[in-house]
């Protein structure tokens, strides 16, 4: 999913963001090999859009930190997968209360999650 701040009245969809003048905004990622978090957006926007991007790019390391990121206006953008921003809404609400879901990027498989079988 593609987030904002909720207090962005400037864009409201993924086209807001695909014809921005892209030099102003921040875009935060967590990582270049994150598959949610970096390489769905980029594909969801587009080669050109990312090119102009690209040099707007806060590297946070995790989803939460590009979360609060978004939350602190640090950045104007991000994308999270939706089980992640789904376990930081009920752990860690006072994070999501500040942010607004856009759009979505495209769709791929989730890397499966594995825990102990006590759990």
């Amino acid at each position: 999913m593609i987030i904002t701040h909720s207090d962005n009245h400037e864009h409201y969809s993924l086209n807001d963001i695909i014809n921005i003048d892209s030099h102003k905004y921040i875009v935060a990622m967590n990582s270049r090999n994150s598959c949610s978090g970096c390489l769905l957006f980029a594909a969801t926007l587009g080669k050109n859009v990312m090119k102009k991007l690209s040099k707007n790019i806060l590297w946070t390391g995790s989803h939460i930190n590009s979360i609060e990121a978004i939350s602190t206006r640090r950045a104007d953008f991000a994308s999270i997968d939706c089980v992640t921003f789904e376990l930081i809404r009920k752990n860690r609400p006072d994070l999501i209360k500040s942010i607004r879901v856009i759009d979505y990027t495209i769709k791929a498989p989730s890397l499966p999650y594995v825990t102990s079988i006590f759990t």
